[in-house]
């Protein structure tokens, strides 16, 4: 694709910049689309920026709106609107849920490129989906990270013609520990026991009561302790619920770590990296543990089964079942050479299908031509 003489201008329009998958993915975006060909803006509907030391040196500006309940929803959707104005993006990019509504009525007659990203299923959110496909004429491309999602939203109506599939990708050197394993065990006072972790935020989706129901039915069979890293977001926080589970069942081995900007760090200390998801996208934190060469346990789901192959590259499990997630953490605690040949054809296959750079050439060809197409005249 030829260059461009003038730089394509992208606001990203985001829910919020807590250091989810989304969030963090819009940021890799930023950070390596090339200043001389893009300018960006971002704008965040909550007043959140975890993330906002990630973008700030490689984006033009950061819009921070408060949306703090639905009541607010018609005020920033006119925020928007005159920033729309203001910005003057060729394209507007909106990901999340909450900001693909927002953005595509906020932008209704301004003449705007639409793209709306979608980075997981929303099963349980038949109106969303809904909505989602009575507005979609507003929307002149639908990004997705999986051939699952791309088919989910076939399913209630978008149509093919305006689905791109980009899926995630990883930055290897990004994922090479900083500290010696004793070190990071004595920072955080660990025993020298096997770690099992798990890297994901409070949200219902990621199911944390099937895993501590797990670590409960193997506390008295295994000595080992289980990592949590992740925390709750601004409209859904499952950890409260989550910490009263583990109080219940009066686990001591189970410690929580909240958000961490140093992952392969936790994940080089990990014996075996575990998943208990009823649905996703595409998931950044299994690429992570593959690029980290773990032994992975996860859901038996049409997302996770794009990426990794039961007894290949991990040990996949039905969703909800505790007792079954229990046996395969004891087996890959207790069977070594299984543990490694997962763990080994993991890494394999995340190098050589998931290249973060490979993603972000093919979303900047995807702007190219998307904007070549639908410019206005």
């Amino acid at each position: 694709m030829s260059k461009l003489e003038n730089k394509i201008r992208i606001l990203y329009v985001i829910t919020g910049l807590t250091p989810g998958g989304a969030e963090l993915h819009l940021s890799k975006i930023i950070n390596n689309l090339s200043l001389n060909e893009f300018e960006t803006v971002v704008c965040s509907l909550t007043k959140t920026d975890d993330i906002l030391q990630k973008i700030k040196n490689t984006t033009r500006s950061v819009y921070l709106f408060d949306a703090r309940k639905k009541s607010h929803f018609i005020k920033i959707i006119l925020n928007v609107r005159k920033l729309i104005k203001i910005v003057n993006p060729d394209i507007i990019h909106c990901i999340m849920f909450h900001s693909n509504i927002v953005g595509r009525i906020a932008a209704i007659r301004l003449k705007k490129i639409i793209i709306s990203s979608i980075r997981t299923k929303l099963i349980n959110n038949k109106i969303g989906n809904l909505f989602d496909f009575i507005s979609q004429p507003l929307v002149h491309y639908y990004f997705v990270n999986s051939n699952a999602l791309a088919k989910f939203i076939s399913r209630y109506g978008i149509r093919k013609t305006k689905i791109n599939i980009i899926e995630n990708g990883i930055n290897f050197n990004a994922f090479i520990p900083t500290k010696s394993k004793e070190a990071i065990r004595k920072e955080l006072g660990l025993p020298h026991h096997p770690i099992v972790s798990t890297v994901a935020n409070f949200k219902a989706q990621k199911d944390y009561s099937t895993i501590i129901k797990a670590i409960n039915l193997l506390k008295n069979e295994i000595e080992f302790t289980y990592l949590i890293i992740g925390e709750g977001l601004r409209f859904e926080d499952q950890g409260h619920r989550i910490k009263q589970l583990v109080k219940y069942y009066n686990l001591n081995n189970v410690l929580f770590l909240g958000y961490r900007d140093d992952i392969a760090n936790i994940l080089s200390i990990t014996d075996i990296w575990v998943n208990s998801s009823i649905f996703e996208g595409q998931s950044n934190s299994l690429l992570e543990a593959m690029a980290m060469k773990l032994p992975i346990i996860t859901t038996d789901i049409e997302e996770n089964r794009e990426i990794v192959r039961h007894n290949k590259e991990a040990l996949l499990v039905p969703v909800n079942s505790p007792h079954i997630l229990a046996q395969s953490i004891k087996i890959l605690l207790e069977d070594k050479q299984l543990a490694k040949s997962i763990a080994e054809n993991a890494c394999l296959r995340v190098k050589k299908k998931y290249n973060q750079q490979d993603k972000i050439k093919k979303l900047k060809n995807a702007y190219y031509h998307i904007y070549s197409q639908l410019k206005p005249s």
